[in-house]
């Protein structure tokens, strides 16, 4: 079964950027939408998390969950996603120096 995906990338590779337009519209710069089946959406998860370089990224798709889709995202210096009983919020690292 196909469903909607949404995928965001910042500063990754111009070959990276081709690629992920073989499965998804890209609608904006670094904003990819379209419809993929489960294990396409992974697929393209793992090649964004192995060729993003010093990029970032942010997959979003549906889920069986509470809130009704699942956010993956690589790990990124200034905040990170935490789950508070079953809603993905956004932490943001405060700069103490």
């Amino acid at each position: 079964m196909s469903a909607f995906v949404v995928l965001q990338v910042e500063s990754v590779p111009e070959h990276l950027r081709g690629y992920l337009e073989r499965f998804l519209q890209e609608t904006r710069t670094g904003l990819y939408v379209g419809t993929l089946t489960a294990r396409v959406a992974d697929h393209l998860w793992a090649v964004v998390l192995t060729h993003a370089g010093p990029g970032d990224a942010v997959m979003i798709r549906p889920d069986g969950n509470e809130a009704g889709y699942t956010i993956r995202a690589r790990q990124h210096p200034r905040w990170r996603l935490v789950d508070h009983d079953g809603w993905i919020m956004s932490a943001t690292r405060v700069d103490t120096s």
